[in-house]
């Protein structure tokens, strides 16, 4: 099945002619491959070493960027670990940082200490030696007499740390320095051997031969090994090679060498032995050493007998000085198919770094959509903030988004819609698509066939047994690889090459140690599954058995309340589209319909609306309880209404400003108060962050600009967030526009008296009373604020005292106008 990798890497070995191959440099200085027949240099053409390397790693580059699996300048791994990686690569380089690093340690400080206490020094080594080593040879060397002499020191440190704990002491401490001793003691603890913990484990890394990157499905191992090998070891002219588990599976061979000194010099040299030895003089030549990349173990499709081959082949790498390899691997497989690259003798050769998650800062976030929106030709301006804001707390939905909304790799005549909204059934829908695309190109290059026949329906095939799989056992994780008839293989190892719709997962703990090692297949994105599980239960099960469907729906167990739920959403989605109004006519009466109805009817396409919607909602406002909030929040974010033509914010004021009090705090006061540790951008200071930074600039007044209900949502929104001299950031927000705007701000506030609920209207007035200036003598809020002192409003003291204000400032306009007349 994978007929184009052998005939790559069959052609004529040119170096099986001779007797030998040795290295040197052309008349350009560049290192080179030559033959030796009989002891005799050859005529034969030279072979450019660095030329094979580099073609080489830069062709797995461009398929990881082509697939989507590496986007550039997008980091999500912690420094450390790409220091230690950097350090392992390029020793006689980060041998001296890891040396100046430890230069800065405190250590004389310390030693001052213990000399007051009593307390023998310190030992530390004199780092001025160790400068002086620069071949790989010798900083290797020397890396490992350090890494000795600073384990006598981390003892010693260990030593003291726990010792300042016992009582009593077990140090001996010189009776003059006993006061001091025990006064002080307790710095002692603070030690610790983690002094010189990160340079005890960078030495580690210069020593290792093998350096083994682990960490969980999507933490980013893929990414940081192109970054790594495009921008750190290409740069610095590091010789190296990069391959991955899929690609070495590809080629049929019984020897792990055999397959990689075929991929990297393409049948150039006889056999990996000579061409380890020739990489080994080559490193050694432009002392650094040769790396040899191999990403994602994991993806090997036949994984027990790789990892047997990988163990072999590392024994016979470890024979040549110069020589590294840097290997990828999710923790779980790791850990069951490759923990005997960490048992002796294997051990002592092998560094182990498990790439754990972190939290990321707002402005990471902000790198990471920025890169993602870039790589995959997504236009920003043409995205909502909404959604912006929502897909840099998900990257996997984000990398979704992007392959489905991007322009690369589609066709120039393509051009992205305006996305006000994140449709995650549309989404999958679109990735979906694409993805099956893709997968059908695998099956046509590993099949050798142009058309082979029924691709596409294998790979609907793969999905469609995992998901029935799911549904017959209600077990919504690990199917069993055995549940995918072998006939459907190609089809499966499509779909797993890019690890993007399935992927393959070690199997859960075993019952018995005899029980058979099988393993087993997930969905990436459990989103992604639900929708498949939507999909498979609407067009196989409803379809044809609508008794078994109505048992799927009435399922109910906590244990799997999150597929539940996902599922119900899905379906949802489904029964809105006029194609299924017969199901539509069945579910919307269902439970699982209503269950979710009050969330998801505003995560469907505004096309799908209906006009009953609009009188669910008003409905769901009314009821005032958790629901009317969640879809007062809704509302409040669909303000543009060309976009949002039935369920908005218009529809939403509408409701609200004939609302009593109790409601209006309910709706408002409550909804879009701000808090501290939750913002989803629809709270009162996400809304005066965006209206200051993206409406106000640019904001012209006219009769229907799609931003008046904006500002009149603003002056409902005055009081949130309120103390009690009537300040607010919402205030602050709109005498920014009174500013610039008077008249129309004016007419807004004006306006905003006539709304039924109370609580917006003391900061009305304020704000009146701040800007009367633009007032006439004779405006008829002259008279209402008159109304309503006469009005007997004795519980709202506040609102009275703020009229009684704009009266105030009024009459003394006017006396001082009558003065001046005089005069």
């Amino acid at each position: 099945m994978f007929d184009w990798f052998k005939k790559r890497g069959s052609g004529n070995s040119v170096s099986a002619r001779y007797n030998s191959v040795g290295i040197g440099r052309d008349n350009n200085g560049t290192v080179i491959i030559y033959q030796v027949h009989n002891g005799v240099r050859t005529s034969e053409p030279s072979i450019d070493i660095k030329t094979y390397l580099v073609r080489q790693s830069q062709r797995q580059l461009n398929y990881e960027k082509h697939s989507g699996k590496y986007i550039p300048d997008i980091f999500i791994e912690t420094r450390g670990t790409k220091n230690l990686i950097r350090t392992f690569a390029h020793p006689t380089l980060f041998f001296r940082r890891t040396l100046d690093s430890l230069g800065r340690a405190n250590v004389p400080g310390i030693n001052r200490f213990l000399s007051k206490a009593g307390l023998p020094a310190l030992p530390f080594p004199d780092l001025k030696s160790y400068y002086l080593k620069n071949t790989l040879a010798d900083v290797n060397a020397a890396a490992s007499q350090l890494s000795t002499e600073l384990t006598k020191t981390t003892e010693q440190l260990e030593a003291y740390q726990s010792g300042a704990r016992i009582q009593p002491s077990p140090f001996f401490v010189k009776p003059e320095c006993e006061p001091f001793f025990e006064e002080n003691k307790y710095h002692l603890e603070m030690f610790g051997w983690r002094l010189i913990r990160d340079q005890l484990k960078e030495l580690n890394a210069v020593e290792a031969k093998v350096f083994i990157l682990t960490g969980r499905a999507g933490q980013g191992k893929t990414n940081l090994v192109c970054d790594f090998v495009e921008n750190f070891l290409l740069k610095h002219e590091i010789p190296c090679a990069y391959l991955s588990g899929r690609k070495i599976s590809a080629v049929n061979a019984t020897d792990l060498g055999e397959t990689i000194h075929r991929l990297i010099f393409e049948g150039a040299t006889n056999s990996f032995s000579d061409a380890a030895r020739l990489l080994s003089m080559h490193a050694n030549e432009v002392n650094k050493p040769f790396v040899l990349v191999i990403d994602g173990l994991n993806e090997h499709h036949r994984i027990s007998e790789f990892s047997v081959q990988l163990e072999h082949f590392i024994e016979t790498v470890i024979e040549y000085p110069n020589i590294k390899l840097l290997l990828t691997c999710r923790s779980e497989f790791f850990r069951q198919r490759f923990g005997n690259l960490i048992k002796e003798p294997l051990a002592a050769y092998t560094f182990v770094e498990e790439a754990h998650e972190y939290q990321r800062d707002k402005e990471r976030y902000d790198e990471i959509l920025q890169g993602y929106f870039a790589f995959f030709e997504i236009l920003p301006e043409l995205v909502s903030e909404q959604v912006i804001e929502s897909l840099k707390s998900d990257i996997l939905l984000l990398r979704f988004f992007c392959e489905a909304y991007g322009a690369k790799n589609k066709s120039k005549e393509y051009r992205q819609p305006h996305i006000a909204n994140i449709y995650r059934e549309q989404i999958f829908k679109i990735y979906l698509e694409k993805k099956l695309g893709t997968a059908d190109l695998f099956m046509r290059r590993v099949t050798s066939e142009l058309n082979p026949k029924n691709s596409n329906t294998d790979l609907v095939a793969v999905l469609e047994c995992t998901v029935k799989n799911m549904l017959e056992h209600w077990q919504f994780s690990d199917v069993p690889t055995s549940a995918i008839p072998e006939t459907l293989n190609v089809a499966l190892y499509a779909l797993l090459d890019e690890e993007l719709v399935i992927r393959r997962d070690a199997a859960p703990s075993a019952p018995s140690i005899f029980s058979p090692i099988e393993e087993t297949i997930n969905f990436t994105f459990d989103e992604f599954r639900d929708y498949l599980l939507a999909q498979y239960l609407l067009y196989r099960v409803y379809e044809t058995d609508i008794k078994a469907f109505n048992e799927y729906i009435a399922r109910n167990d906590p244990k799997d309340s999150q597929i539940i739920e996902g599922t119900k959403r899905f379906l949802f989605y489904a029964s809105r589209h006029p194609e299924n109004d017969a199901f539509w006519n069945f579910y919307r009466d269902q439970s699982w319909y209503m269950d979710v109805y009050h969330y998801e009817v505003f995560n469907i396409d505004t096309k799908l609306l209906r006009i009953e919607d609009r009188d669910l909602i008003v409905k769901a406002l009314q009821a005032g309880n958790e629901e009317a909030r969640i879809v007062a929040r809704k509302l409040a974010v669909r303000w543009h209404p060309s976009r949002y033509p039935l369920l908005n914010l218009e529809l939403f004021l509408s409701y609200v400003t004939q609302a009593h009090d109790a409601q209006f705090d309910n709706l408002i006061m409550t909804t879009f108060k701000s808090h501290q540790y939750s913002n989803d951008g629809s709270f009162s200071e996400a809304f005066c962050e965006f209206i200051s930074k993206k409406v106000l600039p640019t904001f012209i007044p006219i009769a229907n600009a799609p931003e008046n209900g904006l500002f009149q949502f603003l002056i409902l929104l005055l009081p949130v967030d309120g103390n009690s001299y009537l300040e607010s950031s919402c205030m602050v927000i709109f005498r920014k526009l009174l500013d610039v705007h008077s008249d129309y701000a004016i007419g807004l506030l004006h306006e905003s008296l006539q709304h039924k609920p109370t609580r917006h209207k003391p900061y009305v007035w304020r704000l009146l009373t701040e800007y009367s200036q633009h007032l006439s003598i004779n405006n008829p809020l002259i008279i209402e604020a008159k109304q309503v002192l006469l009005q007997d409003r004795s519980e709202h003291s506040v609102l009275n005292r703020e009229v009684g204000r704009f009266l105030k400032r009024f009459e003394t306009s006017v006396s001082t106008e009558s003065n001046t007349d005089v005069l």
